[in-house]
């Protein structure tokens, strides 16, 4: 619930909040923002028959709560400046697996794939993929596995699926992406153009 209003730029009703946490019951969340309120960590006002709240600002704790509930935007941001160094253009980088479904456990990992134009290109992504991983399970405490493909790529397998169906594009143009991760899927199934031309 926290996290929730440390994202919130407007005060939300414990409906709102309801939505944003899943889980909890609507009685639980309201319970539990009435404690924060009076714990002052989350400032309470009556909006006619609601009530609205919002992260107390002042409070010693705020900047450390907006931190936590950014952290995600945060990853994103840091693997894009690390992308930003590298000796090879990359085309965008794609969140798959549990984190993407937000279903991490304590046996996920962070599953990143990167879309590089050519061979050449993969070989120089791949040599410097590891120091990602490690930059990754650095900032987070989470081991990363980063999987290097082309635009051309040929048989990928089954995990082209879930990536086309719930990847998360961190770094590049979503739709740029999509096309890419298209024009693999019809090469894999032989509906792609003959690449020995």
């Amino acid at each position: 619930m926290l996290l929730s209003l440390g994202r919130a730029p407007v005060e939300l009703t414990a409906q709102q909040v309801h939505r944003l946490v899943a889980g909890p019951s609507l009685s639980s969340v309201r319970r539990s923002l009435e404690r924060l309120a009076r714990s002052g960590v989350v400032l309470e006002r009556v909006l006619g028959q609601a009530r609205g709240y919002s992260l107390n600002q002042q409070h010693l704790l705020a900047g450390a709560i907006r931190e936590i509930a950014h952290a995600t935007e945060e990853l994103y941001s840091r693997i894009a400046q690390s992308l930003d160094t590298w000796p090879v253009s990359v085309a965008g980088c794609v969140l798959f697996g549990s984190a993407a479904r937000g279903e991490m456990g304590d046996s996920s990992d962070i599953d990143l794939l990167i879309l590089v134009d050519n061979e050449s290109a993969a070989v120089q992504a791949e040599s410097v993929a590891y120091e990602l991983s490690r930059q990754v399970e650095a900032w987070t405490g989470v081991p990363a596995d980063v999987v290097v493909w082309t635009r051309g790529q040929e048989n990928p397998g089954a995990i082209l699926d879930n990536i086309a169906g719930e990847g998360k594009t961190i770094y590049g143009d979503p739709r740029e992406i999509r096309g890419i991760l298209r024009g693999i899927r019809g090469t894999t199934s032989g509906q792609g153009e003959d690449r020995a031309s």
